[in-house]
């Protein structure tokens, strides 16, 4: 399964969001989760980006999505976004916003995803 936060170096949430999905990927079944991070910046410098990802302390890598092909496609509305893909690459899960309250029912959730 692949899990794609999608977030951006002004968004205040979505630093707030980094320790949740961290810990997200820290408990995950590493043959079953791949997560990602999406920068949705459009205009910020690749430097700026990386440099607010580590200190955001980021575990996952971010995909560049300057043109917002990604957020198109799935439809993203804000920031922090969630979106979880199935093997078969359908959409299973999704949550706008994400704080560290979210945590213990993203965890089960995680567990019924197949």
């Amino acid at each position: 399964m692949l899990v794609l936060d999608f977030w951006a170096t002004w968004c205040d949430p979505c630093a707030k969001a980094v320790p949740v999905v961290n810990k997200m990927k820290q408990l995950a079944d590493i043959q079953k989760f791949h997560f990602w991070g999406v920068n949705t910046d459009t205009e910020a410098e690749l430097e700026e980006i990386q440099n607010k990802s580590k200190e955001w302390r980021m575990e996952s890598p971010s995909l560049l999505d300057s043109d917002w092909k990604l957020v198109d496609l799935y439809k993203i509305q804000g920031q922090p976004a969630l979106v979880v893909l199935g093997r078969d690459g359908n959409e299973i899960y999704r949550q706008l916003g994400l704080d560290s309250r979210d945590l213990p029912g993203l965890l089960l959730r995680m567990k019924t995803w197949k």
